[in-house]
């Protein structure tokens, strides 16, 4: 079992109707185009686990458009701040989060051996 494939069945339990956790499906023109995954955590948080775009809609803006629609869903449920993850060797999505006002908030750092 892969550590991704680990990771899903801890967090997602139940698979989609697991508790505070909410799967979307991105569409355009009556098309799956893509997911995203938000979490509903305490305090008024949110968390946005996962979101994909399947590789041939990418650079189009639907990664975008998801991520400003995400924001609008987590307000409805009364969330005061959203949180993410996204890897250093990701420049694409890295750059999406910063323009849409997304701060680091901690840094990992690795060294190979």
């Amino acid at each position: 079992m892969s550590k991704a494939t680990e990771q899903y069945a801890q967090l997602l339990p139940d698979n989609e109707k697991t508790a505070n956790n909410k799967l979307f499906t991105i569409r355009s023109d009556g098309k799956e185009v893509g997911m995203i995954w938000l979490a509903l955590k305490p305090n008024n948080k949110g968390f946005i686990y996962d979101i994909r775009i399947r590789e041939e809609y990418r650079g189009r803006g639907f990664g975008k458009q998801a991520m400003e629609d995400i924001e609008k869903v987590g307000r409805e449920f009364g969330i005061k701040s959203m949180g993410l993850h996204v890897f250093a060797h990701n420049p694409i999505a890295r750059s999406l989060y910063e323009k849409l006002g997304y701060k680091e908030t901690s840094v990992v750092m690795e060294k190979k051996l």
